[in-house]
């Protein structure tokens, strides 16, 4: 599951959702990867993700509404929930 983030103003950070998975992450500024940048390759850390089979462009926390833009036309983003959804599956319940 993700916990939502806020930022500086208080307000609820935005998600990301493609391929059936939502997720947050920190991703490098292209100032400091620009060779990669150019070739179209981005590179994230603190990636946070949970299954989210449809789209849907809010979530609700409690009483907070977290917005979630599909970046599904993004190849990248794409491609990075792509990979998320096919090399981590979920851990299974521990009752």
């Amino acid at each position: 599951m993700i916990a939502f983030v806020m930022n500086v103003s208080g307000q609820p950070m935005a998600l990301y959702w493609a391929e059936g998975v939502v997720f947050l992450a920190d991703f490098v500024e292209p100032e400091a990867l620009p060779d990669e940048y150019v070739k179209g390759k981005i590179y994230a850390s603190n990636v946070s993700h949970a299954p989210m089979t449809k789209y849907n462009n809010l979530i609700r926390v409690g009483n907070m509404e977290v917005p979630v833009i599909d970046v599904s036309s993004n190849i990248a983003l794409r491609e990075l929930a792509r990979w998320i959804r096919e090399n981590h599956q979920a851990s299974p319940d521990k009752s």
